[in-house]
């Protein structure tokens, strides 16, 4: 699997938690996205 499928995969993984579990799909409280690392859960 190449870089690019790869991190796609995660961001659609990631977009599905969000639908899940956040309150607010616009104000993301528990899953937060760090910035050149990745994402960062806030439970």
């Amino acid at each position: 699997m190449d870089s690019d499928n790869c991190h796609s995969s995660v961001v659609n993984v990631i977009y599905n938690l969000r639908e899940k579990i956040e309150p607010d799909s616009k104000n993301h409280t528990y899953i937060k996205t760090v910035l050149g690392v990745g994402y960062k859960f806030n439970g």
